[in-house]
């Protein structure tokens, strides 16, 4: 659907990316689209997948129209499941875990 990069406002250095996509890779949840974050390790814990993750939603549920949008973390993947839990969930999206 769309992905953005995310930079370093100060630098312009890149730290990832995130957007929404189709989880093709998991057929158990589809239809689905997926909220996604990928951070390099240096811009972990700073906030800003959170907040990147936050703004993806909006842009689905607001701009796109979306009913459901879910997001699918690795088991044990602690941070991302926090990330899911404050912003997946507080936008009554589905949420799954990918086993």
């Amino acid at each position: 659907m769309r992905l953005w990069l995310l930079s370093i406002r100060s630098t312009g250095k890149l730290a990832g990316f995130t957007g929404l996509s189709v989880p093709n890779y998991l057929p158990e949840v589809l239809p689905a689209v997926e909220v996604g974050w990928r951070l390099g390790r240096a811009h972990w814990g700073q906030g800003m997948a959170t907040e990147a993750a936050a703004a993806a939603l909006r842009f689905g549920f607001e701009e796109r129209g979306l009913e459901r949008i879910v997001s699918i973390a690795q088991v044990g993947n602690d941070a991302s499941e926090r990330i899911m839990v404050s912003t997946v969930s507080s936008r009554t999206a589905g949420s799954s875990r990918s086993m």
